[in-house]
Protein backbone atom coordinates (compact mmCIF):
# COMPACT_ATOMS: atom_id res chain seq x y z
CA UNK A 1 0.00 0.00 0.00
CA UNK A 2 1.34 3.41 -0.81
CA UNK A 3 1.98 5.74 1.80
CA UNK A 4 0.14 9.48 1.86
CA UNK A 5 2.20 12.16 -0.18
CA UNK A 6 3.92 14.22 2.66
CA UNK A 7 3.21 17.13 0.41
CA UNK A 8 -0.08 16.49 -0.60
CA UNK A 9 -2.96 19.51 -0.55
CA UNK A 10 -6.33 18.95 -0.19
CA UNK A 11 -9.04 20.86 -2.23
CA UNK A 12 -10.24 22.76 0.87
CA UNK A 13 -6.59 24.06 1.68
CA UNK A 14 -5.32 27.49 -0.17
CA UNK A 15 -2.42 28.42 1.33
CA UNK A 16 0.21 31.19 0.71
CA UNK A 17 2.68 29.70 -2.32
CA UNK A 18 5.70 31.06 -1.31
CA UNK A 19 7.94 29.74 -4.33
CA UNK A 20 8.59 27.90 -7.35
CA UNK A 21 10.97 24.36 -7.28
CA UNK A 22 11.76 22.77 -10.94
CA UNK A 23 13.00 19.59 -11.43
CA UNK A 24 15.25 18.73 -13.89
CA UNK A 25 17.30 15.52 -15.32
CA UNK A 26 17.87 13.21 -18.21
CA UNK A 27 15.05 11.76 -19.88
CA UNK A 28 13.87 8.23 -17.57
CA UNK A 29 15.43 9.70 -14.53
CA UNK A 30 12.06 9.04 -12.44
CA UNK A 31 11.30 13.30 -12.03
CA UNK A 32 7.33 12.94 -12.96
CA UNK A 33 7.59 9.78 -10.81
CA UNK A 34 9.00 11.52 -7.56
CA UNK A 35 6.38 14.65 -7.76
CA UNK A 36 3.77 12.26 -7.77
CA UNK A 37 4.83 10.60 -4.74
CA UNK A 38 5.86 13.91 -3.00
CA UNK A 39 2.66 15.72 -4.10
CA UNK A 40 -0.10 12.87 -5.30
CA UNK A 41 -0.77 14.75 -8.68
CA UNK A 42 -0.25 13.82 -11.85
CA UNK A 43 1.62 16.20 -14.02
CA UNK A 44 1.23 14.03 -16.94
CA UNK A 45 -1.77 15.49 -17.83
CA UNK A 46 -1.57 14.52 -22.13
CA UNK A 47 -3.46 11.40 -23.43
CA UNK A 48 0.27 10.57 -25.47
CA UNK A 49 2.59 11.69 -22.23
CA UNK A 50 0.20 8.77 -20.44
CA UNK A 51 0.57 6.30 -23.27
CA UNK A 52 4.39 7.14 -23.86
CA UNK A 53 5.52 7.37 -20.27
CA UNK A 54 7.31 10.57 -21.03
CA UNK A 55 6.85 13.92 -20.18
CA UNK A 56 6.16 16.30 -23.07
CA UNK A 57 5.05 19.59 -22.07
CA UNK A 58 5.39 21.18 -18.05
CA UNK A 59 3.54 19.89 -15.41
CA UNK A 60 2.33 21.55 -12.41
CA UNK A 61 1.70 20.63 -8.98
CA UNK A 62 1.19 21.99 -5.40
CA UNK A 63 3.36 20.68 -2.69
CA UNK A 64 2.62 21.44 1.40
CA UNK A 65 5.75 22.48 3.33
CA UNK A 66 3.53 22.95 6.43
CA UNK A 67 0.45 23.87 7.81
CA UNK A 68 -0.59 27.33 5.63
CA UNK A 69 2.63 27.48 3.66
CA UNK A 70 2.99 25.70 0.31
CA UNK A 71 5.45 25.62 -2.65
CA UNK A 72 4.37 24.98 -6.62
CA UNK A 73 6.22 22.15 -8.28
CA UNK A 74 7.42 22.69 -12.44
CA UNK A 75 7.78 19.30 -13.51
CA UNK A 76 9.98 19.68 -16.69
CA UNK A 77 10.72 17.32 -19.71
CA UNK A 78 13.60 15.27 -20.03
CA UNK A 79 14.42 14.85 -23.40
CA UNK A 80 15.98 16.55 -25.91
CA UNK A 81 13.90 17.27 -28.28
CA UNK A 82 11.59 19.32 -25.79
CA UNK A 83 14.50 21.10 -23.90
CA UNK A 84 12.23 24.31 -25.37
CA UNK A 85 9.49 23.20 -22.82
CA UNK A 86 12.17 22.69 -20.11
CA UNK A 87 13.84 26.19 -20.73
CA UNK A 88 9.99 27.70 -20.64
CA UNK A 89 9.62 26.33 -17.16
CA UNK A 90 13.11 27.00 -15.75
CA UNK A 91 12.14 30.63 -16.84
CA UNK A 92 10.12 31.11 -13.22
CA UNK A 93 11.84 28.64 -11.13
CA UNK A 94 13.59 29.63 -7.47
CA UNK A 95 14.72 26.30 -6.49
CA UNK A 96 15.67 23.10 -8.56
CA UNK A 97 15.81 19.36 -7.62
CA UNK A 98 18.34 17.98 -9.68
CA UNK A 99 17.12 14.22 -10.40
CA UNK A 100 19.73 11.13 -11.13
CA UNK A 101 18.99 7.37 -11.57
CA UNK A 102 21.12 5.13 -9.70
CA UNK A 103 21.14 3.34 -12.83
CA UNK A 104 22.45 5.47 -15.49
CA UNK A 105 24.22 7.82 -13.20
CA UNK A 106 24.71 11.50 -15.13
CA UNK A 107 24.17 11.60 -18.34
CA UNK A 108 24.41 14.24 -21.41
CA UNK A 109 20.72 16.20 -20.13
CA UNK A 110 21.77 15.85 -16.83
CA UNK A 111 24.58 17.88 -17.80
CA UNK A 112 22.37 20.22 -20.14
CA UNK A 113 19.86 21.12 -17.74
CA UNK A 114 22.23 22.14 -15.05
CA UNK A 115 23.61 24.59 -17.37
CA UNK A 116 20.89 25.96 -17.94
CA UNK A 117 19.99 26.29 -14.38
CA UNK A 118 22.92 27.74 -14.08
CA UNK A 119 22.21 30.70 -16.39
CA UNK A 120 18.56 31.50 -15.23
CA UNK A 121 19.96 32.21 -12.45
CA UNK A 122 18.60 29.30 -9.73
CA UNK A 123 20.48 29.99 -6.63
CA UNK A 124 19.76 26.80 -4.10
CA UNK A 125 18.27 23.26 -4.51
CA UNK A 126 18.96 19.62 -3.78
CA UNK A 127 19.91 16.61 -5.88
CA UNK A 128 17.65 13.37 -5.30
CA UNK A 129 19.45 9.97 -6.90
CA UNK A 130 16.52 8.00 -7.97
CA UNK A 131 15.78 4.30 -8.71
CA UNK A 132 18.01 3.22 -5.78
CA UNK A 133 16.07 -0.02 -5.32
CA UNK A 134 17.53 -1.48 -9.01
CA UNK A 135 21.78 -1.09 -7.74
CA UNK A 136 23.58 -2.32 -5.06
CA UNK A 137 24.66 0.50 -1.70
CA UNK A 138 28.38 0.71 -3.90
CA UNK A 139 26.76 2.27 -6.86
CA UNK A 140 24.76 4.33 -5.07
CA UNK A 141 28.05 6.41 -3.23
CA UNK A 142 29.66 6.14 -7.00
CA UNK A 143 27.00 8.11 -8.49
CA UNK A 144 27.43 10.28 -5.39
CA UNK A 145 30.74 11.12 -6.33
CA UNK A 146 29.41 11.52 -10.18
CA UNK A 147 27.25 14.23 -8.52
CA UNK A 148 29.73 16.14 -6.61
CA UNK A 149 32.15 16.29 -9.53
CA UNK A 150 29.41 17.77 -11.80
CA UNK A 151 28.02 20.20 -9.20
CA UNK A 152 31.58 21.67 -8.86
CA UNK A 153 31.62 25.33 -8.91
CA UNK A 154 27.59 25.85 -9.40
CA UNK A 155 24.99 26.90 -7.14
CA UNK A 156 24.65 23.25 -6.31
CA UNK A 157 28.05 22.68 -4.83
CA UNK A 158 27.47 21.60 -1.22
CA UNK A 159 24.00 20.70 -1.67
CA UNK A 160 22.29 17.99 0.09
CA UNK A 161 22.07 14.12 -1.96
CA UNK A 162 18.98 12.48 -1.26
CA UNK A 163 18.93 8.81 -2.29
CA UNK A 164 15.16 7.82 -2.63
CA UNK A 165 12.96 4.79 -4.30
CA UNK A 166 9.92 5.31 -5.86
CA UNK A 167 8.96 2.22 -5.64
CA UNK A 168 9.92 0.89 -2.20
CA UNK A 169 10.05 4.40 -0.97
CA UNK A 170 12.95 4.22 0.84
CA UNK A 171 14.37 7.60 1.72
CA UNK A 172 11.20 9.43 0.94
CA UNK A 173 10.99 10.98 4.54
CA UNK A 174 14.44 12.50 4.66
CA UNK A 175 14.23 13.93 1.00
CA UNK A 176 10.89 15.44 1.89
CA UNK A 177 12.38 17.47 5.07
CA UNK A 178 15.32 18.39 3.21
CA UNK A 179 12.76 20.14 0.69
CA UNK A 180 11.05 21.64 3.41
CA UNK A 181 14.27 22.95 4.87
CA UNK A 182 15.85 24.56 1.91
CA UNK A 183 12.75 26.03 0.50
CA UNK A 184 12.04 27.62 3.79
CA UNK A 185 15.31 28.86 4.41
CA UNK A 186 15.05 29.73 0.23
CA UNK A 187 15.28 33.49 -0.57
CA UNK A 188 11.55 34.39 -1.55
CA UNK A 189 10.87 36.87 -4.40
CA UNK A 190 9.83 39.75 -3.56
CA UNK A 191 6.53 40.66 -5.49
CA UNK A 192 7.30 43.84 -6.34
CA UNK A 193 7.53 45.87 -9.62
CA UNK A 194 6.01 46.14 -12.79
CA UNK A 195 3.16 42.82 -13.40
CA UNK A 196 4.98 40.54 -16.48
CA UNK A 197 3.96 37.13 -17.36
CA UNK A 198 5.10 35.08 -20.25
CA UNK A 199 2.41 32.86 -21.07
CA UNK A 200 3.10 29.13 -21.25
CA UNK A 201 -0.23 27.84 -22.32
CA UNK A 202 -3.27 29.42 -23.92
CA UNK A 203 -6.97 28.36 -24.06
CA UNK A 204 -10.80 28.56 -24.14
CA UNK A 205 -12.51 27.59 -20.90
CA UNK A 206 -16.26 27.02 -21.74
CA UNK A 207 -18.42 29.37 -20.52
CA UNK A 208 -15.44 31.11 -19.42
CA UNK A 209 -13.53 32.15 -22.54
CA UNK A 210 -9.66 32.42 -22.70
CA UNK A 211 -7.64 31.34 -20.13
CA UNK A 212 -3.27 31.81 -19.89
CA UNK A 213 -0.88 30.28 -17.65
CA UNK A 214 2.34 31.15 -16.67
CA UNK A 215 4.88 31.99 -13.54
CA UNK A 216 4.94 36.07 -13.26
CA UNK A 217 8.60 37.58 -13.65
CA UNK A 218 7.39 40.23 -11.28
CA UNK A 219 4.87 42.19 -9.65
CA UNK A 220 1.23 41.50 -9.05
CA UNK A 221 -2.06 41.21 -10.57
CA UNK A 222 -5.61 41.82 -9.46
CA UNK A 223 -9.46 41.04 -10.32
CA UNK A 224 -10.75 43.35 -12.39
CA UNK A 225 -7.57 45.06 -13.74
CA UNK A 226 -5.99 45.50 -17.58
CA UNK A 227 -3.54 44.10 -18.79
CA UNK A 228 -1.77 44.50 -22.34
CA UNK A 229 -0.51 41.35 -24.08
CA UNK A 230 2.92 41.99 -25.92
CA UNK A 231 4.31 41.71 -28.85
CA UNK A 232 0.77 43.21 -30.81
CA UNK A 233 -0.76 45.48 -27.69
CA UNK A 234 -4.13 43.65 -27.20
CA UNK A 235 -5.55 45.14 -24.14
CA UNK A 236 -7.95 42.73 -21.84
CA UNK A 237 -9.68 42.67 -18.68
CA UNK A 238 -8.75 40.23 -15.82
CA UNK A 239 -12.06 38.87 -15.37
CA UNK A 240 -10.80 35.85 -12.82
CA UNK A 241 -7.75 34.19 -11.12
CA UNK A 242 -6.40 30.59 -10.27
CA UNK A 243 -3.47 29.58 -8.72
CA UNK A 244 -2.69 26.27 -8.37
CA UNK A 245 -6.06 25.21 -9.53
CA UNK A 246 -7.66 27.01 -6.54
CA UNK A 247 -9.62 30.55 -7.01
CA UNK A 248 -7.77 34.06 -5.90
CA UNK A 249 -8.37 37.75 -5.29
CA UNK A 250 -4.91 38.20 -7.09
CA UNK A 251 -1.22 36.62 -7.55
CA UNK A 252 2.16 37.44 -8.42
CA UNK A 253 5.56 36.58 -8.61
CA UNK A 254 6.98 32.94 -8.27
CA UNK A 255 3.29 31.60 -7.77
CA UNK A 256 1.67 29.41 -11.24
CA UNK A 257 -1.28 31.15 -12.19
CA UNK A 258 -4.34 31.47 -14.78
CA UNK A 259 -5.54 34.28 -15.87
CA UNK A 260 -9.20 34.35 -17.54
CA UNK A 261 -8.92 37.49 -19.82
CA UNK A 262 -12.23 39.61 -20.84
CA UNK A 263 -12.41 41.20 -24.50
CA UNK A 264 -9.58 38.59 -25.81
CA UNK A 265 -9.75 36.16 -28.38
CA UNK A 266 -7.82 33.04 -28.64
CA UNK A 267 -6.10 34.22 -31.51
CA UNK A 268 -4.65 37.58 -30.00
CA UNK A 269 -1.92 35.53 -27.49
CA UNK A 270 0.13 32.25 -28.15
CA UNK A 271 3.03 30.97 -25.65
CA UNK A 272 5.87 32.82 -25.48
CA UNK A 273 4.00 36.29 -25.23
CA UNK A 274 4.34 38.59 -22.07
CA UNK A 275 0.89 39.76 -20.13
CA UNK A 276 1.91 42.99 -18.36
CA UNK A 277 0.75 45.68 -17.06
CA UNK A 278 -0.56 48.35 -19.51
CA UNK A 279 2.67 50.88 -21.06
CA UNK A 280 5.85 49.12 -20.06
CA UNK A 281 6.59 46.17 -21.97
CA UNK A 282 7.15 46.22 -25.47
CA UNK A 283 8.29 44.19 -28.34
CA UNK A 284 11.98 44.58 -29.00
CA UNK A 285 14.28 42.99 -31.89
CA UNK A 286 17.79 43.13 -30.24
CA UNK A 287 18.62 42.26 -27.25
CA UNK A 288 21.93 43.09 -25.96
CA UNK A 289 23.26 40.48 -23.25
CA UNK A 290 26.55 39.62 -21.19
CA UNK A 291 27.04 35.79 -21.97
CA UNK A 292 29.17 33.39 -20.60
CA UNK A 293 29.49 30.00 -22.02
CA UNK A 294 29.54 26.55 -21.24
CA UNK A 295 32.89 24.85 -19.60
CA UNK A 296 32.02 21.89 -22.23
CA UNK A 297 32.46 24.36 -25.37
CA UNK A 298 33.31 23.01 -28.45
CA UNK A 299 33.92 24.92 -31.07
CA UNK A 300 34.09 28.38 -29.63
CA UNK A 301 31.10 30.56 -29.84
CA UNK A 302 31.79 33.09 -32.64
CA UNK A 303 30.35 36.51 -34.21
CA UNK A 304 27.95 36.14 -37.07
CA UNK A 305 26.49 32.40 -36.24
CA UNK A 306 23.28 31.78 -36.40
CA UNK A 307 21.52 30.96 -32.85
CA UNK A 308 18.14 30.03 -31.17
CA UNK A 309 17.37 32.21 -27.85
CA UNK A 310 15.33 31.02 -25.22
CA UNK A 311 13.99 34.10 -23.20
CA UNK A 312 10.69 33.54 -20.63
CA UNK A 313 8.91 31.42 -22.51
CA UNK A 314 9.66 32.19 -26.06
CA UNK A 315 11.75 30.58 -28.49
CA UNK A 316 13.55 32.90 -31.10
CA UNK A 317 16.32 32.32 -34.18
CA UNK A 318 18.82 35.60 -33.69
CA UNK A 319 22.44 36.55 -35.29
CA UNK A 320 24.61 36.73 -32.90
CA UNK A 321 27.48 39.60 -32.74
CA UNK A 322 30.09 39.79 -30.32
CA UNK A 323 32.17 42.83 -29.16
CA UNK A 324 35.82 43.36 -28.58
CA UNK A 325 36.12 39.48 -29.47
CA UNK A 326 35.61 37.35 -32.57
CA UNK A 327 34.81 34.40 -30.36
CA UNK A 328 33.96 33.20 -27.11
CA UNK A 329 35.89 30.01 -26.05
CA UNK A 330 34.28 27.90 -23.33
CA UNK A 331 34.07 28.62 -19.71
CA UNK A 332 34.28 32.73 -20.88
CA UNK A 333 32.28 35.94 -20.67
CA UNK A 334 31.51 38.73 -23.05
CA UNK A 335 29.19 41.03 -24.41
CA UNK A 336 27.10 40.49 -27.99
CA UNK A 337 24.16 41.68 -29.87
CA UNK A 338 21.47 39.29 -30.55
CA UNK A 339 19.78 40.28 -33.68
CA UNK A 340 15.95 38.12 -33.44
CA UNK A 341 14.31 36.90 -36.49
CA UNK A 342 10.95 38.70 -35.49
CA UNK A 343 10.24 40.78 -32.09
CA UNK A 344 9.74 39.22 -28.20
CA UNK A 345 8.18 41.18 -25.37
CA UNK A 346 11.49 41.07 -23.09
CA UNK A 347 13.16 43.22 -20.69
CA UNK A 348 16.51 44.18 -19.48
CA UNK A 349 17.49 42.03 -16.39
CA UNK A 350 15.58 38.99 -17.73
CA UNK A 351 18.14 35.54 -18.09
CA UNK A 352 18.25 34.28 -21.50
CA UNK A 353 19.67 30.65 -22.37
CA UNK A 354 21.60 30.81 -26.37
CA UNK A 355 21.69 27.17 -28.19
CA UNK A 356 23.58 26.04 -31.17
CA UNK A 357 21.24 24.87 -34.21
CA UNK A 358 23.46 22.14 -35.19
CA UNK A 359 24.40 20.00 -32.87
CA UNK A 360 21.11 21.06 -31.12
CA UNK A 361 22.94 22.05 -27.82
CA UNK A 362 23.49 24.77 -25.01
CA UNK A 363 25.87 26.59 -25.34
CA UNK A 364 25.76 30.15 -23.53
CA UNK A 365 23.50 31.99 -21.11
CA UNK A 366 23.13 35.55 -19.40
CA UNK A 367 21.78 38.39 -18.70
CA UNK A 368 20.15 40.98 -21.00
CA UNK A 369 21.06 44.49 -20.32
CA UNK A 370 19.51 46.02 -22.97
CA UNK A 371 16.23 45.43 -24.98
CA UNK A 372 15.92 47.61 -28.51
CA UNK A 373 13.31 48.22 -30.65
CA UNK A 374 15.66 48.93 -33.36
CA UNK A 375 19.41 49.00 -33.30
CA UNK A 376 21.72 51.91 -31.70
CA UNK A 377 23.89 54.44 -33.16
CA UNK A 378 27.54 54.19 -32.69
CA UNK A 379 30.07 56.78 -33.55
CA UNK A 380 32.57 54.97 -36.25
CA UNK A 381 35.18 53.18 -34.35
CA UNK A 382 33.10 53.05 -30.82
CA UNK A 383 32.35 48.91 -30.68
CA UNK A 384 34.64 48.91 -28.39
CA UNK A 385 33.74 51.70 -26.10
CA UNK A 386 30.19 50.48 -26.59
CA UNK A 387 31.13 47.34 -24.91
CA UNK A 388 33.12 49.05 -21.96
CA UNK A 389 30.34 51.40 -21.31
CA UNK A 390 27.79 48.12 -21.18
CA UNK A 391 30.29 46.82 -18.06
CA UNK A 392 28.55 49.41 -16.08
CA UNK A 393 25.30 48.40 -17.07
CA UNK A 394 25.41 45.07 -16.53
CA UNK A 395 25.92 45.09 -12.80
CA UNK A 396 23.19 44.37 -10.81
CA UNK A 397 22.44 47.98 -10.35
CA UNK A 398 23.28 49.24 -13.31
CA UNK A 399 20.63 47.69 -15.47
CA UNK A 400 17.24 49.36 -15.19
CA UNK A 401 14.80 46.80 -13.84
CA UNK A 402 11.52 47.27 -15.38
CA UNK A 403 10.25 48.10 -11.85
CA UNK A 404 11.77 51.76 -12.59
CA UNK A 405 10.86 51.98 -16.31
CA UNK A 406 8.99 54.84 -17.50
CA UNK A 407 5.85 54.18 -19.24
CA UNK A 408 5.85 53.95 -22.96
CA UNK A 409 3.57 57.31 -22.90
CA UNK A 410 6.08 58.88 -20.56
CA UNK A 411 4.10 58.37 -17.60
CA UNK A 412 5.59 56.93 -13.94
CA UNK A 413 4.54 53.87 -13.20
CA UNK A 414 1.51 53.88 -10.75
CA UNK A 415 -0.13 50.87 -12.08
CA UNK A 416 -1.27 47.00 -11.16
CA UNK A 417 1.36 45.47 -8.70
CA UNK A 418 3.60 48.61 -8.59
CA UNK A 419 4.94 49.36 -5.00
CA UNK A 420 4.32 53.66 -3.96
CA UNK A 421 8.22 53.42 -3.18
CA UNK A 422 9.60 52.15 -6.48
CA UNK A 423 8.50 55.16 -8.46
CA UNK A 424 11.07 57.20 -9.88
CA UNK A 425 11.57 60.49 -12.49
CA UNK A 426 14.77 61.66 -13.48
CA UNK A 427 15.82 64.04 -16.20
CA UNK A 428 19.74 64.82 -18.01
CA UNK A 429 20.63 68.26 -16.89
CA UNK A 430 23.64 68.52 -18.40
CA UNK A 431 25.11 70.41 -21.29
CA UNK A 432 26.14 67.52 -23.24
CA UNK A 433 24.07 65.36 -25.44
CA UNK A 434 22.89 62.05 -23.88
CA UNK A 435 25.30 59.55 -25.17
CA UNK A 436 24.80 56.71 -27.34
CA UNK A 437 23.41 54.39 -24.35
CA UNK A 438 21.07 56.69 -22.13
CA UNK A 439 22.23 57.05 -18.23
CA UNK A 440 20.64 54.70 -16.02
CA UNK A 441 19.38 54.81 -12.56
CA UNK A 442 18.45 52.33 -9.76
CA UNK A 443 16.76 53.98 -6.49
CA UNK A 444 15.90 51.98 -3.95
CA UNK A 445 13.42 54.58 -2.12
CA UNK A 446 12.46 55.09 1.92
CA UNK A 447 13.64 55.98 5.29
CA UNK A 448 17.21 56.06 3.18
CA UNK A 449 17.54 56.02 -0.31
CA UNK A 450 20.29 55.51 -2.58
CA UNK A 451 20.53 56.37 -6.56
CA UNK A 452 23.24 54.98 -8.73
CA UNK A 453 24.33 56.82 -12.09
CA UNK A 454 26.85 56.48 -14.59
CA UNK A 455 28.30 59.35 -16.34
CA UNK A 456 29.15 63.38 -15.98
CA UNK A 457 26.32 66.05 -15.72
CA UNK A 458 23.64 66.86 -13.35
CA UNK A 459 21.10 64.62 -12.73
CA UNK A 460 17.79 64.98 -10.92
CA UNK A 461 15.22 62.81 -9.47
CA UNK A 462 12.28 62.18 -6.88
CA UNK A 463 11.45 60.42 -4.39
CA UNK A 464 8.60 59.89 -2.03
CA UNK A 465 9.70 60.00 1.24
CA UNK A 466 9.79 57.77 4.08
CA UNK A 467 7.36 55.12 4.22
CA UNK A 468 4.25 55.24 5.28
CA UNK A 469 4.30 59.11 4.34
CA UNK A 470 0.36 59.06 3.02
CA UNK A 471 -0.05 62.82 3.25
CA UNK A 472 0.20 63.37 -0.37
CA UNK A 473 2.94 66.05 0.13
CA UNK A 474 5.03 66.33 -3.18
CA UNK A 475 8.29 64.37 -3.68
CA UNK A 476 11.63 65.47 -2.71
CA UNK A 477 13.83 66.36 -5.36
CA UNK A 478 17.65 65.89 -4.78
CA UNK A 479 20.25 66.49 -7.35
CA UNK A 480 23.97 65.84 -7.78
CA UNK A 481 26.21 68.01 -10.01
CA UNK A 482 28.87 64.86 -9.44
CA UNK A 483 31.37 63.39 -11.71
CA UNK A 484 31.70 60.48 -13.29
CA UNK A 485 30.88 56.91 -11.51
CA UNK A 486 30.08 58.68 -8.31
CA UNK A 487 27.96 60.89 -6.54
CA UNK A 488 26.52 62.16 -3.25
CA UNK A 489 22.92 62.98 -3.49
CA UNK A 490 21.75 65.68 -1.09
CA UNK A 491 17.90 66.10 -0.32
CA UNK A 492 16.81 70.11 -1.64
CA UNK A 493 14.50 70.11 0.93
CA UNK A 494 13.47 67.04 3.26
CA UNK A 495 13.65 64.99 5.90
CA UNK A 496 15.32 61.55 4.63
CA UNK A 497 19.20 61.23 4.52
CA UNK A 498 20.87 60.01 1.61
CA UNK A 499 23.43 57.52 1.43
CA UNK A 500 26.43 58.02 -1.27
CA UNK A 501 26.20 55.56 -4.64
CA UNK A 502 28.77 53.79 -5.92
CA UNK A 503 28.22 52.87 -9.34
CA UNK A 504 28.91 48.83 -10.03
CA UNK A 505 28.45 48.15 -6.62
Amino acid sequence: MSPRPPGMLSQAENPDVLLMIGTAGHVDHGKTRLVRFLTGCETDRLKEEQERGLSIELGFAPCSLGPGIACGIVDVPGHEQFIRNMVAGAAGMDLCILVVAADDGVMPQTVEHLQIMQFLGVQAGLVAITKIDLVEPERIEEVRREIEALVSGTFLEGAAVCPVSSETFAGFERFYTTLVDVALHAKVRRQRGVFRMPVERVFISPGHGTVVTGIPLAGRVREGEEVEIQPGGARARVRGIQRFLRAAAEGGAGQCLALNLAGLSREAVERGAVVAAPGYVGPVSILLARLSTCDNLSPPLRSGEEVRVHTGTVEVQARLSLYDVAALPRGAEGFASLHLAHPVAASPTDRLVVRRNSPSRTVAGGVIVRALAEKPRASRGDRGGLAARWQAFATPRGALPPSLHRRRDGRKYGGPGGDRDTSVELRYAGNRQPPAFPRRVDGRFGRESSLYFHGGGSLAGSHPGPPGNASGEKPERVRSDAGRGRGRFTPVRGRAPLRRGLAGK
